[in-house]
């Protein structure tokens, strides 16, 4: 992949008063504001219905707001059209591919969408980094997993500035999901790709993600529950029906007792995740 830094003015992401309800539902998104730089991956998390989907598709264009702006800036801090920004989506987990057409048929046809033609050394970088092989083979042939696979590389071809995915690590297996947090590191690091990122897998968003904001009653907070710049060993429950979670401090000892024994001293409803991340 190419170094970051390829001399195109963009900057980043800037929503601000972002309104949204729906009737029947009420207020899904109360004058929200959201800022993401050039290189960054934000981790969106919130409780199912919160309006995460909502708000990946008001700013991808595909659901309007009913107040508020969203912008997309320039090196410079002034603001740029929509339609000059790259994007790349992956929504709700859900495959966008034809299923008749191959995984390299597809790339072609979005890239001309895009006014641009393939990237050939550029697609099989993509394809050997999430370990895709079957290029030439039709989408409706292929397991599950790798059609995610194929789904997520279709995002990329087209060297996006913006990146929104939703769910992406559905139908992933352990190795699909490591080989995805590998590619959305290298691809804000390098190529300064911007990525806003809804999942509730924890310990994938923890991987990838510089920071977390966590949705609800229509605003945006920061997550709390990240390690601290020492990388001391945290204990984070996550319940069922939440993604939100709660973070507690342990000693080496007591987290070695918690791997010999898991789920100790806490409620069956809850799911224990050890982690040591050092953070930049």
């Amino acid at each position: 992949m190419s170094a970051r830094g390829s001399g195109d003015a963009w900057a980043g992401l800037s929503l601000s008063g972002v309104c949204k309800s729906y009737p029947g539902r009420g207020v899904v998104l109360d004058h929200l504001i959201l800022e993401v730089e050039r290189g960054e991956c934000v981790a969106l998390l919130g409780v199912n219905g919160s309006g995460k989907s909502t708000l990946l598709r008001i700013i991808l264009g595909l659901v309007a707001a009913d107040s508020g702006v969203v912008g997309f800036r320039d090196a410079a801090r002034g603001f740029v059209a929509t339609e000059t920004v790259r994007r790349g989506a992956l929504l709700e987990g859900r495959t966008s591919l034809y299923e008749r057409l191959t995984l390299r048929e597809n790339c072609a046809y979005f890239s001309s969408a895009r006014a641009s033609r393939l990237d050939e050394v550029y697609f099989r970088s993509l394809c050997d980094l999430l370990r895709v092989e079957d290029v030439n083979r039709p989408i409706r042939k292929l397991s599950t997993g790798n059609k995610q696979r194929c789904s997520i590389i279709a995002s990329l071809c087209h060297r996006p500035q913006l990146l929104i995915l939703d769910e992406p690590t559905l139908g992933l297996d352990a190795e699909g999901t490591e080989r995805l947090g590998d590619t959305l590191r290298a691809l804000a690091e390098q190529q300064g790709t911007t990525i806003v990122v809804a999942s509730h897998d924890p310990v994938f968003m923890r991987s990838v993600a510089q920071r977390a904001l966590r949705l609800a009653d229509g605003q945006l907070e920061p997550q709390q529950a990240w390690p601290d710049k020492q990388g001391r060993w945290s204990v984070e429950m996550f319940t069922h029906v939440s993604a939100t979670p709660v973070c507690t401090e342990r000693s080496a000892e007591e987290v070695a007792f918690l791997f010999s024994q898991p789920g100790a001293a806490l409620a069956d409803a809850e799911k224990v995740v050890l982690t040591r991340q050092v953070c930049a």
